[in-house]
């Protein structure tokens, strides 16, 4: 309604109607790194300027295009899945080259509610270790070329969330400060720990969510303030800002 088309790919192995499918352990660091190569050469053709945004794993390929697309006028990553929360680093390093060597678990998000978990119908009550082994594979490899040379994309937007018990926050912190030593052009966002945002700040269906103070945030800083929200999308801020108070 605000005039931009919208592409949202289907990562590999995901988007079953089935939530307890047991493919999403086939996915492999080199899908993830084609897939979003193959979604900014689409975006290309959509339109004059290309905004690539991801959250969580999302958010890892948002700064894997960031790093290596030259053709992007802005990456905004989100929350990027670069380690596990509450835990070292060199304990989600150990964890991607351990990982894929044994045998792929399911581990539910809620072993109490199970397949049962409140939210999102399209989202998977539980995570396969191998797939969750091969985004941090692409998340180091992330960190690896953000060491050796500036990212690529004209702009970024960094967002982060201290609040955030799914990622190492402090490790994605250290992205943008790899991005910000090599001059790029960067921005940074972080929403404090007493704003308490979960995880999943951007899907209108979790019950976790606040979109009605998220949104005006993100779209504010992805726009620098000059979008004109369309009255649905006001309408619905506005409702889910009533909801939320």
């Amino acid at each position: 309604e605000n005039g931009y088309n919208v592409l949202l790919p289907r990562l590999q192995y995901h988007g079953f109607i089935d939530v307890l499918t047991e493919d999403l352990e086939k996915l492999r660091a080199s899908d993830i790194v084609s897939l979003t190569q193959e979604s900014v050469d689409i975006a290309q053709g959509l339109g004059e300027n290309v905004i690539v945004l991801g959250l969580s794993a999302g958010g890892v390929m948002a700064g894997w295009a960031a790093q290596h697309r030259s053709d992007i006028s802005l990456a905004v990553v989100i929350s990027p899945f670069l380690g596990l929360a509450f835990f070292p680093k060199w304990f989600s390093q150990t964890l991607k080259t351990v990982l894929p060597k044994i045998p792929n678990a399911f581990i539910w998000w809620d072993p109490r509610k199970k397949e049962k978990l409140p939210g999102p119908a399209h989202a998977y009550p539980r995570v396969s270790t191998h797939s969750m082994a091969e985004i941090l594979i692409v998340g180091a490899q992330l960190l690896a070329d953000a060491h050796a040379h500036p990212p690529q994309a004209k702009e970024i937007l960094l967002i982060t969330n201290d609040f955030d018990a799914a990622i190492h926050v402090k490790t994605a912190k250290k992205l943008g400060e790899l991005w910000q030593g090599d001059g790029a052009n960067l921005r940074t966002h972080n929403f404090a720990r007493e704003e308490k945002h979960w995880h999943d700040m951007i899907d209108p269906e979790q019950v976790t969510q606040r979109i009605g103070v998220v949104y005006p945030v993100l779209l504010k800083l992805i726009h620098r303030g000059k979008i004109k929200l369309s009255p649905t999308v006001r309408a619905m801020l506005a409702q889910k800002s009533a909801t939320q108070i």
